[in-house]
């Protein structure tokens, strides 16, 4: 998945109720996602809901500092689908959207902790 755009589309850049239009290339097919931005606390909560065809998702992420070099982070997704076909595809797929999920807060911890280690 690679991120190849990103256009505001109403109110303040980063701030509740911001949407914003983000375009991918998935696997050589285009896909773009309306990221509305539901909450933004910094730094302990950021909530945003994506909407595509067939498919919402609403994301909230919690973070509490447990120790000097630890952070708890809170993750919580529900993937509603809009639409018969995609309905279908989250009977069947359910795991691909859990470990879809698992991959990307992966990459986000790596994110994290490599940009820790380099302002050491």
């Amino acid at each position: 998945v690679e991120l190849t755009g990103y256009a505001p589309l109403s109110g303040d850049r980063n701030t509740v109720g911001s949407q914003t239009r983000l375009s991918y290339n998935m696997n050589g097919r285009p896909l773009e996602i309306i990221e509305s931005i539901t909450a933004r606390h910094p730094p302990h909560e950021f909530s945003a809901k994506y909407e595509t065809s067939g498919m919402v998702n609403q994301e909230t992420n919690r973070f509490a500092e447990i120790g000097p070099e630890s952070t708890f982070w809170q993750y919580e997704s529900e993937f509603v689908f809009t639409n018969w076909i995609m309905k279908l595809v989250g009977m069947f797929m359910s795991s691909a959207f859990r470990d879809q999920s698992w991959r990307y807060m992966n990459l986000f911890k790596q994110f994290v902790e490599s940009e820790y280690d380099q302002r050491r």
